[in-house]
């Protein structure tokens, strides 16, 4: 069972659930007929993914960015998805550079981009993203892109380790990196 929380609002499995007819057990106020011995309601899980923010962020295609064909060559995704995760950073109130200035860097360990359709020069790529995961040692990212007409161009995932800058090992999230998440959740 997949629910799309929509809101925000903490009663929207309960709601979404019983407006397909199929209210929690003992959810008296959601449509269930009877409570539970105990009044609680039984809303349990296997697996729970929550989906952080996400910020959405317009790039006009410039005409050096597309091929003699005027499609936006494949090689110039990273760098819109780039730009994707520096202003997620920056819409959470967080600057990369000042990260970097604290000894702090973030390789690329993993790029996966899945092409739908082209993009071409003079039209805006509409790139959504957001986090998959509160941040340990990597921090992983997921993209949606759009074209003008809201239409998929493709999705992307990256996922980046973070590094001392001195000594090049894997160190955990900055405090006050996940702080700022937390805050935003």
């Amino acid at each position: 069972l997949k629910i799309k929380l929509e809101t925000g609002r903490h009663h929207q499995i309960r709601t979404q659930l019983s407006n397909i007819g199929f209210p929690i057990k003992g959810d008296l106020k959601y449509g269930f007929p009877r409570p539970n011995n105990d009044g609680s309601i039984h809303l349990h899980s296997r697996k729970i993914n929550f989906t952080h923010p996400v910020t959405k962020k317009n790039i006009e295609i410039r005409y050096g960015e597309t091929d003699q064909m005027g499609v936006v060559y494949h090689g110039n995704y990273p760098a819109f998805l780039e730009i994707g995760r520096i202003d997620w950073l920056k819409q959470m109130g967080f600057s990369y550079a000042k990260m970097e200035k604290e000894g702090y860097i973030l390789p690329v360990i993993s790029l996966n981009i899945n092409f739908k359709r082209s993009l071409f020069f003079g039209e805006v790529l509409k790139l959504e993203t957001s986090l998959t995961a509160e941040p340990k040692v990597k921090i992983s990212f997921e993209y949606m892109l759009y074209n003008d007409q809201d239409l998929i161009v493709g999705s992307a995932a990256t996922t980046l380790a973070f590094l001392d800058k001195q000594s090049n090992k894997p160190i955990a999230c900055p405090v006050n990196l996940l702080k700022v998440i937390q805050a935003n959740l």
